[in-house]
């Protein structure tokens, strides 16, 4: 199985007109504040945007890397 690069993910989002697209579009709407006040259902909606922020992150730091080395 081969496995991306930084430099892939570079050529995918950032280098891709539609990548770009996308990734716009995911940040807006996966990319918002995680936290939700409300006890109980707050904190599972807390955990559950967390998840989602947490592959933006990944996203963007592979893209940091594939531009300043890492």
């Amino acid at each position: 199985m081969e496995i991306a690069t930084h430099a892939t993910y570079a050529r995918i989002f950032e280098d891709n007109p539609d990548g770009v697209l996308i990734l716009q579009e995911l940040l807006q709407k996966f990319g918002q504040a995680t936290y939700v006040p409300g006890g109980p259902e707050g904190d599972r909606a807390t955990c559950f945007r967390s998840g989602e922020k947490n592959v933006l992150e990944y996203i963007m730091t592979r893209l940091e890397k594939a531009k300043y080395g890492g």
